[in-house]
């Protein structure tokens, strides 16, 4: 018995108590206080289930090698969560629950027959026989089963057993449940287990090295770059989840940790406003990938992209997403395609080994979004279902492909806010003794609804520093930032090597505006090229000569790559972007507002963003802000057409614009009359 215990503990006992650890920490957290105990049961099972011949198997070198694959821990996950929630195992009898049994015996023959294949690849000489290797899976299943029941206390036995009582209440939601389970196998068994290539193995920790570099640091806004641990605080996020209970669906939340965002499925959303930190977010998955709750996590292989490099492709040009996947990996370390090949992705892939994470969905243009979003999920629900897949996006609009979880970044709360203040501190970026005086005013700006995101905390946090009180809302923070921006640089001008005189003339809201309707439609990366060719139209007469505006706009360009933090190189040489969508979206509102006389072409100019956008409220704001009259032709225009929707039954393009208009409108009468519509 010490033998076969001593064995188990190098091969098997570790499989059950890392697995055991999860389910029962999630599920039932008073069961699981002791480790020592949890281990204690283990070698207890193993000793009463176990037989000698059991252990004779279980030592054979083609076993302990596929009982220690990628494959084999997956499936076993995924059993072990299965028996935990009562799956036809207390006071049950096996013979009566037909869908425990076929999971059961599924998992007992693959997990035989992969065996008897990889017998077959290592040439063994004396190979154990299928129904030997049938007989010995299905008595390790039984140590789960009994570890399981061992470990929990009486009041949990009893949940448990009145749950089984209540099957028929709960009879749709399990079969969903063991539906589901099936499918699962059912996929996993489409990808044979292979051997792990240890030239692929090389590669993927070089790179997996260099993306950590590369996301290691990011910019806290107009201050610098440092270290993303010293200043990232992870949002609070409640996990969104669809459940039918009788005959009513409703939605039901719960918080959760980003460790944790993989154990409710392998595909899903991280939605959040404007300036929430998804991006954010990501990176620090990357930086951290191998403290997520999956198994094995350092042995994955991680993609990040943001998917708004598909702008301007038609979706029939679009690559493949083996393609796109190998184009994100050479973008994010500069490793040649040679290296990091399509084989060495569908590998990891096929092993179900992959952690993608997609960024900004909302950032891909509006008239194929849906498309290429239900496109990109398709793709990785048809793949091993083991690979996790994380797609961000704003939340306003957003909507998901069905059965994907959610998770939502919730608003900015003062202990968040609280605990940003103390890492900029720590880093000598923020007066300690400012800190409750931010606080103070901090807490009426959340109260009413203004700050709720990081960025929007981040700018405050530079506009305190230069004026000792905080904008009210999102316009004035906008104007106020970009003044402090201009004449930051104009004071720090003679410590620089450049010449302020120079581009002085171009560091005005004019020149930002025009350089995001080159960026359309959501912050888009642009060449160099087009850009110095809309600035020498725009400034020719500002110069003596064409070769001094060259210089100026080659300046004012490199400038803004190393100071502004406001208009910044892309992901591509000589192509630039916005720092921040919403950057880009309140320069674009000013020429909407500037560039259209008409009321009609105001409106039209509006409609060609989504509600996800910020550049509707934007401009009513500027509209209120510095054209009254104009202002109110465009809410009178928006009331009256949203009636004529209504009446026609139209697309309600209009009355889209007029929810998020009301965001900006505080007249009675205005107010009133949305009411009525309502």
């Amino acid at each position: 018995t010490m033998l076969m215990v001593s064995v188990f503990e190098s091969m098997l006992a570790n499989c059950i108590y890392d697995g055991m650890k999860k389910v029962l920490k999630t599920s039932f957290h008073d069961s699981m206080e002791d480790s020592d105990r949890l281990r204690q049961i283990i070698e207890k099972v193993l000793s009463e289930k176990i037989n000698a011949e059991d252990s004779r198997i279980l030592d054979s070198s083609s076993v302990r090698e596929y009982y220690r694959s990628p494959m084999f821990l997956d499936e076993l996950d995924a059993y072990i969560k299965y028996t935990s929630y009562g799956c036809g195992w207390v006071e049950v009898p096996r013979n009566q629950n037909a869908k425990s049994e076929s999971v059961r015996m599924q998992f007992v023959n693959h997990t035989a027959e992969n065996i008897l294949k990889i017998q077959k690849e290592n040439k063994v000489v004396n190979p154990i026989d299928l129904p030997l290797l049938k007989a010995t899976a299905s008595r390790v299943l039984n140590c789960f089963d009994e570890t399981i029941y061992e470990c929990l206390d009486v009041a949990d036995k009893g949940s448990l057993y009145l749950i089984a009582k209540e099957n028929e209440r709960l009879k749709k939601e399990m079969e969903h449940l063991l539906n589901r389970t099936e499918e699962y196998f059912a996929r996993c068994r489409r990808y044979s287990y292979e051997k792990n290539v240890d030239d692929f193995e090389e590669v993927r920790k070089e790179y997996i090295g260099l993306l950590k570099n590369r996301f290691a640091r990011d910019h806290i806004y107009l201050l610098d770059k440092f270290e993303l641990d010293k200043f990232y605080v992870a949002p609070k996020m409640r996990l969104h989840r669809k459940r039918k209970r009788l005959y009513i669906n409703d939605i039901e939340t719960q918080e959760c940790r980003w460790e944790d965002i993989f154990c409710e499925s392998n595909i899903v959303y991280v939605i959040g406003g404007a300036g929430y930190g998804k991006s954010l977010f990501l990176k620090n998955i990357i930086n951290h990938h191998e403290l997520l709750n999956i198994n094995k996590p350092e042995e994955y292989l991680i993609i990040y992209g943001e998917l708004k490099v598909l702008n301007g492709n038609k979706l029939e040009n679009i690559p493949s997403i083996d393609e796109l996947l190998q184009k994100y990996i050479k973008i994010s370390t500069m490793m040649d395609e040679s290296r990091i090949s399509k084989e060495m992705i569908e590998f990891y892939m096929n092993q179900g080994k992959c952690i993608v994470l997609l960024d900004a969905l909302d950032e891909i243009e509006l008239a194929s979004r849906n498309e290429l979003h239900a496109k990109i999920v398709n793709y990785f629900k048809n793949q091993n279902p083991n690979n996790k897949v994380c797609i961000t996006s704003r939340a306003r609009g957003f909507i998901p492909e069905s059965d994907v979880v959610v998770y939502d970044i919730s608003d900015l709360t003062i202990n968040e806010t609280e605990a940003y203040l103390d890492r900029l501190i720590d880093l000598g970026k923020f007066d300690p003794e400012d800190k409750k005086p931010f606080v103070d005013q901090a807490k009426d700006l959340i109260r009413c609804g203004f700050l709720r995101s990081f960025l929007i905390l981040s700018l405050l946090v530079n506009i305190y520093k230069a004026e000792r009180v905080l904008p009210e809302n999102k316009l004035e923070l906008y104007q106020k930032c970009f003044e402090y921006i201009s004449s930051k640089r104009e004071k720090d001008k003679n410590n620089l090597n450049y010449d302020w005189s120079l581009i002085k003339y171009l560091m005005r809201d004019t020149t930002f505006s025009e350089l995001s309707e080159l960026c359309l439609p959501n912050n888009s990366e642009v060449s160099g090229e087009i850009i110095e060719k809309r600035m020498e139209e725009l400034y020719a007469n500002a110069y003596s000569s064409k070769n001094e505006l060259s210089n100026a706009i080659e300046t004012f360009l490199t400038f803004c790559s190393d100071r502004t933090e406001l208009f910044v190189p892309g992901s591509e040489e000589n192509k630039y972007k916005f720092f921040h969508r919403s950057f880009f979206e309140y320069f674009y509102s000013q020429q909407i507002v500037f560039k259209n006389s008409s009321i009609e072409n105001t409106i039209d100019s509006m409609k060609g963003f989504g509600i996800d956008s910020e550049v509707c409220e934007l401009v009513v704001a500027i509209l209120k802000q510095k054209h009254e009259v104009k202002y109110q032709k465009v809410i009178e225009y928006l009331i009256t057409e949203s009636i004529k929707e209504f009446q026609e039954k139209k697309d309600f393009c209009c009355f889209k614009l007029l929810i998020l208009s009301m965001q900006i409108v505080d007249e009675f009468e205005y107010k009133r009359r949305f009411l009525n519509l309502l």
